[in-house]
């Protein structure tokens, strides 16, 4: 286990007109590692991540209104859409961009349903206008392929894996490590290299939120 420390970091989340929906998670994650104000020590990794959902090719963003909060929710009912997740790790010496991608099935929701769950939930800070882990994915979604994790925001099984299998761990993986989310970096000591990296339950203190 490893302790950390919050470091709030704001990114400009713009995506370039021109780039697919399907590498939008993977330049925002780049994006966030690049933009990090401070030099990486030779001590520390860096890791940052990105989820973007996308509906029939588009990217569907956070709302700014009740309104079209509502209207994302019910393009998403009785369909299904993916979750691109893009993690990317960076070291002084190396960066390396991992992806995962999911599959959520809505069913059909009732309008008042929907409005219920913008009005008391708020998904103002959210992709696609919901939170898998909140009373929306618990009632309206009816099957995911792939890692609910992964929907979250965070593919805690990727992250664990690379840092106990990667190829530098010298280079990449040293003994004190830095990690971010979308809004936030987290400053995570760990004794010598045993790569025990147990990421639980990071993005609820961490705003690791889509």
């Amino acid at each position: 286990e490893v302790d950390f420390e919050v470091m709030v970091h704001t990114v400009d989340e713009t995506v370039p007109a021109e780039l697919p929906a399907e590498f939008a998670a993977a330049y925002l994650s780049k994006l966030k590692a690049d933009s990090f104000p401070h030099e990486l020590k030779e001590n520390e990794l860096l890791i940052t991540a990105d989820t973007v959902v996308i509906e029939k090719g588009r990217i569907l963003g956070k709302p700014n209104s009740e309104r079209e909060a509502f209207d994302m929710i019910k393009s998403l009912s009785g369909t299904t859409h993916s979750v691109m997740t893009a993690v990317t790790m960076k070291s002084a010496k190396k960066r390396i961009t991992l992806e995962d991608e999911a599959k959520v099935t809505f069913r059909f929701l009732e309008e008042d349903e929907i409005w219920h769950y913008v009005r008391r939930y708020r998904p103002f800070d959210k992709a696609g206008s919901y939170g898998i882990q909140e009373w929306i994915g618990f009632m309206g979604v009816s099957s995911i392929e792939g890692s609910y994790f992964t929907v979250m925001g965070f593919p805690q099984h990727l992250v664990y894996q690379q840092l106990k299998s990667g190829n530098s761990p010298r280079d990449l993986f040293p003994q004190a490590c830095t990690t971010s989310t979308p809004y936030s970096y987290l400053k995570a000591i760990q004794a010598g290299f045993r790569l025990a990296f147990l990421l639980y339950s990071l993005w609820i203190n961490s705003g690791l939120k889509k």
